[in-house]
């Protein structure tokens, strides 16, 4: 499985044209399938003209036989409770929505949701409600990624 990452340079459509009548590329023939896989052994990269998009390819280090991976990425949790905003505590709600990182302890101190690092299947799309029971009373917790300014109703 190869990276794929942008680079910051300006495509020239002849060097394309070039790279592509002269690369060296080997067509295989799966066993299995029956689909021919085209690779490029010399090719370090690719210009798309269209969109002046330079980009290089690497190896990975990401499992090719994986079906996703988990993301990385700040969500806050809000309606905290104050007997619940000690670390231990908010590391058991926050993993109701994945696996934590790290707790921000500073914001265990200060008014306002706790900012919490987690692992997680896809962070921009982390949002939702979970009702708790501290003491035989029930709270509504909230998870938003952070920097995303809308609350849910």
């Amino acid at each position: 499985m190869k990276k794929i990452s942008k680079l910051p340079a300006v495509p020239d459509a002849r060097k394309m044209k070039e790279s592509l009548t002269m690369g060296d590329t080997h067509d295989k023939r799966c066993k299995e399938s029956g689909h021919i896989a085209t690779t490029c052994p010399k090719s370090k990269g690719f210009d798309l003209a269209l969109y002046n998009i330079s980009a290089t390819v690497a190896p990975s280090n990401l499992d090719p036989t994986a079906s996703t991976h988990l993301q990385i990425g700040w969500v806050q949790v809000l309606n905290v409770p104050g007997p619940a905003r000690v670390v231990e505590a908010v590391t058991l709600i926050a993993e109701l929505a994945g696996e934590v990182v790290v707790v921000d302890e500073v914001s265990l101190i200060k008014e306002g949701p706790v900012t919490v690092k987690l692992n997680a299947r896809n962070i921009a799309n982390l949002r939702g409600c979970v009702e708790i029971f501290i003491e035989k009373v029930g709270y509504e917790i909230q998870f938003v990624p952070e920097g995303i300014k809308e609350k849910l109703p």
